[in-house]
């Protein structure tokens, strides 16, 4: 079945965020649905042309995008999408294991029942999405499962770092989505490691949960870097 696109507002002028704010949502939000490749070139000049802004509110918002490491600057080129090779990946993931853990371990300090609920809801979502083939449902609620993990922590300097990794993990994960076969069967299996990680929070033994966190996201490291190594070539 083919996959539907990802949908994205259009580019409105809104009062009273700055035109430089709104510009970047909408070219963070192309960049993550593959609008831009990775690699490709942000022409300021066509942009500004295109939405009748000027190239100094252009530079604004990718400089930004920059910032949040979406764009890369080249000299004499201007700026271009981030390409992340395998091992970017990996190291990505990493540190998004040691954020999620130490978010677990800060969040069964306090009563998660409400965390639980949460967690069991969108857990229930995706699994409904993934049986109806909805891609980019079960996608965003994946996501939002582990947003609303690290949430919990109720610290918001670890939440800000994980904010600041989480357009990286978007961009990998959304490109990594059209690539995903069977999907109902891959979103059934990310649903089922959810459901793991409840009951673990659900018998308060911390070793338990971290543990699954790990395992979670390790698998989809390897998942996101055999898929690499299979369009890059190197596969059966």
């Amino acid at each position: 079945m083919e996959k539907g696109p990802i949908v994205i507002k259009e580019f409105v002028v809104e009062e009273p965020r700055s035109l430089s704010e709104q510009l970047y949502d909408h070219l963070r939000a192309q960049i993550i649905a593959g609008r831009y490749r990775p690699g490709e070139r942000l022409n300021e000049s066509r942009i500004a042309g295109e939405f009748k802004l000027s190239r100094i509110t252009v530079r604004e918002a990718t400089r930004r995008l920059e910032q949040e490491g979406l764009v890369v600057t080249r000299p004499r080129s201007g700026p271009a999408v981030i390409e992340l090779d395998p091992r970017d990946v990996h190291d990505l993931y990493m540190v998004r294991i040691a954020l999620e853990v130490m978010a677990v371990e800060q969040a069964m300090q306090r009563d998660t029942t409400d965390l639980i609920e949460q967690l069991e809801q969108i857990v229930a979502e995706m699994s409904q999405a993934a049986r109806v083939e909805d891609e980019a449902g079960a996608l965003s609620l994946d996501l939002s499962f582990h947003e609303t993990l690290v949430a919990a922590s109720g610290n918001r300097i670890l939440i800000d770092t994980y904010d600041s990794i989480t357009a990286r993990l978007r961009l990998v994960i959304y490109h990594d989505w059209h690539y995903i076969t069977p999907m109902a069967e891959t979103f059934a299996r990310q649903a089922k490691q959810h459901a793991e990680i409840i009951t673990a929070l659900r018998g308060t033994r911390l070793e338990q949960v971290t543990e699954a966190v790990r395992i979670h996201i390790t698998h989809a490291l390897d998942l996101v870097l055999a898929r690499e190594t299979h369009q890059n070539g190197g596969g059966d």
